[in-house]
């Protein structure tokens, strides 16, 4: 009896995991119409720039890097140069927040970090340039022969060709399902015993994280669970650089805006990993898929945090949505 109970509970438990997976993924797919659509405009009507453009100024890029050594050179310096933009442009606005309090009202954890520590954040920023250079360089460049060992490498002729957008949508589900399960299961192991003392702790340091902290942590832990989950989709679906930097770009904004602590009107709700930085032991994945159907979501999904885990349609802040007790968040 105990056992029927516990396969219908298993069977259940997959029907809302996979559910909840699909709507995840829809959202994405619409985010992902909605910006491509707004740039195609901005950038062909608005700005009137040529459509064949793009395509033409990749094949010039190209050219300049034909050899396999050139290719290398050109697609590790390209990877890290991309992250550092996007992480840096974005970092940088929050920052500001940080510094100045503006907005703060939409913060999920109202009166934290406020003023910021800037020696702390000066330690963060230094920690974060070291990952991004002197760690992320060599593990691209180990990626890169990895995959030439292993037969993955794209052909010239193949670098060539811009992958059309519908492409990059049908790659995109099986990008965030290859960093879900890579990510979980790194992630929850450096959760555990030495591990966390060791190498994961000072990541942990900010229960209140805020966005440039994304990849302040131990240079173990920036291979082994931020680059490493990262680039297993693309080397596993065998996309092309584009999509790769495009995919790269969404996980570094997603991963900022989900330790800045903000939860912006139609912006996706940074509530998930925050509740990771308050309870340690939660939300150990990042759409939620694994920590639901291993549990590790149970006071999460107990929390008033979990009620305010949703798209905000309209001005008014999610802590005034769903309210606060004075100034501190109803914990469960």
């Amino acid at each position: 009896m105990t056992s029927e109970k516990g396969q219908r509970a298993t069977g259940v438990q997959w029907q809302v995991a996979l559910s909840e997976l699909l709507v995840s993924l829809l959202s994405i797919e619409l985010h992902l119409l909605a910006i491509s659509n707004s740039l195609r405009w901005f950038l062909y009507s608005v700005l009137q720039i040529p459509k064949d453009l793009m395509e033409n100024l990749w094949q010039y890029s190209l050219e300049k890097y034909s050899t396999p050594q050139d290719q290398m050179i050109f697609l590790v310096t390209g990877t890290i140069l991309v992250s550092l933009v996007v992480y840096w442009l974005w970092g940088s606005f929050y920052i500001l927040l940080d510094l100045t309090g503006w907005l703060s009202s939409y913060n999920v954890q109202p009166g934290t970090n406020q003023p910021l520590n800037r020696k702390r954040l000066a330690n963060t920023i230094l920690q974060v340039l070291i990952n991004q250079t002197v760690v992320s360089f060599p593990a691209a460049v180990a990626a890169f022969y990895l995959a030439d060992y292993t037969g993955n490498l794209l052909t010239f002729d193949q670098l060539k060709r811009v992958p059309p957008f519908s492409q990059v949508l049908i790659e995109f589900p099986l990008l965030v399902l290859c960093h879900e399960f890579a990510f979980y299961y790194s992630h929850r192991l450096l959760h555990h015993g030495l591990l966390y003392k060791m190498i994961h702790k000072r990541h942990h340091q900010w229960t209140a994280p805020i966005a440039v902290i994304a990849i302040d942590c131990h240079p173990v832990e920036h291979v082994l669970a931020n680059v490493g989950p990262v680039l297993v989709g693309p080397a596993i679906v065998g996309s092309h650089p584009l999509t790769a930097w495009f995919w790269f770009s969404y996980v570094t904004f997603q991963t900022l805006n989900g330790h800045s602590g903000y939860h912006w009107p139609w912006f996706q709700s940074p509530e998930f990993h925050d509740y990771h930085h308050l309870k340690f032991n939660q939300n150990y994945g990042s759409i939620g898929f694994l920590d639901y159907l291993h549990g590790t979501d149970a006071k999460w999904r107990k929390s008033v945090q979990f009620k305010r885990h949703f798209v905000i349609n309209g001005l008014k802040p999610a802590t005034q949505i769903v309210p606060v007790k004075g100034s501190q968040i109803i914990v469960e």
